[in-house]
């Protein structure tokens, strides 16, 4: 069979479900601490100065720009000023492709090779050692770090680089800018060389079959013997072959202009000629083009938003982000290039049916043109025929120049600056002043980072923090209300020095008046059931209990109360003690033990209230507590007296407070602010409560102020009242 205190601890040992519930205010806890976020703040801007000297001595970064302008171009070498304006979807497409041209692996690999990066420290103190420079590093760094992007609501794009020294940044950047303007130049020759080379050819064609029928005509008179030409209006065969011929006339321009056609198309498969515009925006109305499109559009938009959330652009997110965008870009392009080839070769089939179309109408108008020639005198015949030879050369001497102007105009077109896409509209700058580090982010970073890691532990450490330190903290605990507050004696401003007799000899303290209004609020909870019978006890040792129970004591009886004070602490009996008796007397042990009874025992003190100390040490014999003797013996008091306070045992230390609390009528808990916790507090009311005996409340002793509270003002409340009265 258990004995009664190993049933008490096992009821102190079980959890509770309350124990799990923590709020903490943070206005509080920072008023409590603001001194020392205060004193962090201060340091975080230390820190944050220290850290920006650091970096702008060690780390330091300039950062130089290039602009380059978009153009309309020229629709004719002879017109003045540009063709056309570009809406900004226009140039926010042409800058994002002259972008992607202008991070080419062969562009930047130019610039690395010009002697002005080669001098420069960036690349001297980290790309060349003995085995030579290491140029793909450089270019690897370059692709990695070249921040580069249209100027919004301008036909702008730029480029920026960033080095530890000014003239590096500058170098590095003027040569990309010249690198970029030499491919770029490089790509337009080698495209009007290729449009000079079909031009050219065409026009030698054009000039030998002028020849060549010239020569046709000549034989043809000399070997036709035609000396006059009649007028052959007044034939309707002559007038009806003339119609045949200029059919077969405009069939053969058709023809000659679809030959063209295939031709340029083919050289543009063979990628000898390059895509024109049309071929281009072609391309781009094909809806899996306009879903890439779209892609490169949103990818653009997701980056710029990123750019405006970040504002350091070597952010990881930023980086994807661009990341993203090439590859998006990359996709259009692959697309679009396999979209211009498919739409080609389309073209050439759709054109070479219709030249085969034409042909076979001419081939059908030239024997239709035969018949009329040979039902007509051979006079009109030979006139026709040559009439036509006529017609041949003059068309072709048309083509021949149309062709040589068309040459001119080109040649004039090359000639003219505005005639570029893109030009260069600022070089490269000298920095004036650094890109990092900024003391505007530095110091404000040292602030928040020194702040905040302060605050953080602060409010770890609250969170953490189970003790009991103040009121707020008892609001926490379910089921329990405070009886009373009583400040830690420093906090007394009228000097009450000892606690036990602060009643007594220290009326006027603070810490007096709150023992008053702790009974007044004891008091309450006894009247309605006449329950007298109350048993304080600590939940902890050093809280303050006996004393406690001493001034509550004195208070019931200077209230008029018939009071018996009783030591239930059989372990470590003390209440004897602190009133200056003498220990070991008759008390309660002996009284369990069947020596005479309580009144018989009980001592009167000058406070007006009756002790029974625990009795002859060989007397305190534990298990007799939750004997039925104890529970005959507190119903011989609860006759006698108005009302019983028993001083009780620790309860995390011994389970006697429980087994006492059994036969009572209440129980006060009595924690110390700063050293008991939540969770012990909340196991020991459960216990009581599963022991059959209700918790009056919680006495908090010891409490400390805290800056702004409101207890604080309630002591100066108490205090003022007390020097007035």
């Amino acid at each position: 069979m258990q004995s009664t205190e190993q049933r008490s601890e096992e009821l102190l040992a079980a959890p509770s479900s309350g124990e799990a519930g923590v709020s903490v205010d943070p206005i509080r806890i920072l008023r409590k601490h603001l001194l020392l976020l205060v004193f962090s703040g201060l340091l975080g801007v230390g820190v944050g100065g220290v850290s920006y000297v650091a970096l702008s001595i060690f780390f330091p970064a300039y950062r130089s720009e290039a602009l380059f302008e978009i153009r309309s171009g020229l629709q004719d070498a002879t017109e003045i000023g540009a063709a056309k304006e570009l809406d900004d979807d226009d140039i926010e497409r042409r800058a994002n492709t002259e972008l992607s041209r202008l991070m080419d692996r062969e562009v930047l690999k130019a610039a690395v090779r010009t002697r002005a990066v080669q001098r420069s420290e960036w690349f001297t103190s980290q790309y060349v050692d003995e085995d030579g420079p290491r140029i793909e590093e450089a270019v690897d760094e370059l692709e990695e770090d070249l921040v580069r992007s249209p100027v919004p609501k301008t036909a702008l794009f730029r480029i920026s680089f960033a080095t530890a020294t000014r003239e590096d940044a500058q170098a590095i950047v003027a040569a990309l800018s010249d690198a970029y303007l030499e491919s770029t130049q490089s790509l337009e020759e080698s495209r009007a060389k290729s449009i000079d080379r079909l031009f050219s050819t065409e026009f030698a064609d054009t000039k030998r079959e002028i020849d060549d029928i010239s020569g046709e005509l000549e034989n043809f008179i000399t070997a036709n013997g035609v000396s006059s030409l009649e007028d052959p209006r007044y034939s309707p065969e002559l007038i009806a072959a003339q119609q045949l011929t200029d059919r077969i006339y405009t069939n053969r321009q058709a023809a000659e202009s679809l030959q063209t056609q295939v031709a340029q198309s083919q050289q543009k498969l063979d990628g000898t000629l390059s895509y024109d515009e049309d071929d281009i925006r072609t391309a781009e109305v094909d809806p899996s083009v306009s879903i890439h499109v779209q892609t490169v559009e949103s990818a653009k938009r997701d980056l710029s938003f990123l750019r405006l959330q970040y504002l350091d652009p070597y952010s990881p997110i930023i980086q994807r982000a661009e990341q993203r965008l090439d590859s998006a870009e990359a996709a259009l392009n692959e697309r679009r290039e396999e979209i211009v080839l498919r739409n080609l070769r389309a073209d050439i089939r759709q054109s070479m049916r219709i030249l085969e179309q034409t042909q076979a109408a001419t081939q059908s108008l030239q024997d239709e043109y035969a018949e009329k020639v040979q039902s007509l005198q051979s006079q009109a015949a030979d006139l026709s025929r040559i009439e036509n030879i006529k017609n041949r050369r003059d068309y072709l001497e048309r083509k021949r120049d149309g062709e040589d102007q068309l040459v001119r105009d080109l040649k004039l077109f090359r000639s003219r600056d505005d005639a570029r896409l893109v030009s260069l509209a600022r070089t490269a700058t000298l920095p004036r002043e650094k890109a990092f580090p900024k003391p505007e982010l530095v110091i404000p970073a040292g602030f928040l980072l020194v702040t905040g890691l302060v605050a953080a532990i602060v409010f770890l450490r609250e969170f953490t923090d189970q003790r009991i330190n103040g009121v707020k903290d008892l609001s926490l605990v379910p089921g329990l209300r405070t009886l009373g507050v009583v400040p830690h004696l420093e906090e007394d401003p009228d000097g009450c020095t000892v606690f036990e007799s602060a009643v007594l000899e220290f009326g006027q303290s603070v810490v007096a008046e709150s023992l008053r209004q702790t009974w007044t609020q004891l008091a309450r909870k006894c009247a309605p059931t006449e329950r007298r019978v109350v048993v304080f006890f600590p939940c902890s040792p050093d809280t303050g209990c006996t004393g406690t129970v001493l001034n509550i004591a004195a208070s019931a009886a200077a209230a008029g109360r018939k009071v018996l004070v009783v030591d239930g602490d059989f372990r470590r009996p003390g209440l004897a003690q602190q009133l200056g008796l003498a220990d070991g007397v008759s008390g309660l042990g002996d009284v369990l033990g069947g020596a005479g009874d309580l009144s018989s025992v009980a001592i009167r003190t000058e406070a007006g209230f009756d002790l029974v100390g625990a009795g002859t040490e060989s007397s305190r014999v534990v298990d007799r507590l939750g004997s039925p003797m104890m529970e005959e013996l507190l119903s011989h008091a609860r006759e006698q007296w108005d009302l019983v306070l028993f001083d009780a045992p620790p309860a995390l230390a011994a389970g006697d407070a429980v087994t006492i609390a059994s036969k009572a009528d209440g129980a006060v808990l009595v924690v110390r602010a700063g050293h008991d916790d939540r969770g012990l507090l909340i196991r020991l009311a459960n216990a009581v409560k599963q022991a059959g005996t209700d918790v009056f409340g919680v006495i908090l002793n010891q409490a400390r102020t805290e800056s702004g509270g409101y207890f604080k003002k309630n002591f100066r409340i108490m205090r003022d009242y007390s020097e007035v009265a």
